[in-house]
């Protein structure tokens, strides 16, 4: 499916106090981010991903009626949010798009269930790769040290990386 911008629009003031509460109920590090009222503008794509500039700055995606963080965040707004940390091997599939396998896992930090959003990061720099769905809550995670551990939705280098490279304000 093609991927260009169906539409850009400010979030209603309606929808922005909704918005708000359900962000931070799901990232205690917003709230040093959204200072009193956030402007926020939704760019709507043609493949359905949304994507939230808050005060300028791209934040947040929606992939598949989730609400993550983006990579182009602040740290802050990963505070909290469960880490996965990959081998060095494992970092050109991670980037490319794969899910994350058991083998390349080298440790985590922070509890999460099967379904949460954690963050992948690389085992030599700390530095995020992804953000992607647990496939295992953090009891089995690593046992057994086989199959996928990890479905990853937004890395870098992927389309909405792209665009906001392109587009780093709004």
């Amino acid at each position: 499916m093609p991927f260009h911008v169906k539409r850009s629009h400010p979030l209603s003031s309606r929808d922005l106090k909704k918005f708000l509460q359900e962000v931070q109920a799901l990232y205690t590090g917003f709230s040093k981010l959204a200072l009193g009222k956030p402007r926020v503008t939704v760019v709507e794509f043609s493949s359905g991903e949304l994507l939230y500039y808050i005060n300028g700055a791209p934040l947040l995606l929606q992939i598949e009626g989730r609400l993550l963080p983006s990579l182009r965040a602040p740290d802050s707004l990963f505070e909290g949010v469960p880490r996965v940390v990959v081998d060095m091997g494992a970092v050109s599939h991670v980037v490319n798009g794969a899910d994350v396998m058991a083998p390349g896992v080298v440790s985590y930090a922070g509890s999460f269930s099967e379904g949460d959003v954690v963050v992948v990061v690389d085992e030599r720099h700390g530095k995020r790769l992804s953000v992607g769905i647990a496939l295992r809550s953090c009891e089995n995670f690593l046992s057994p040290r086989r199959g996928k551990v990890i479905r990853n939705l937004h890395y870098v280098g992927d389309r909405v990386w792209k665009f906001t490279e392109e587009k780093p304000s709004i």
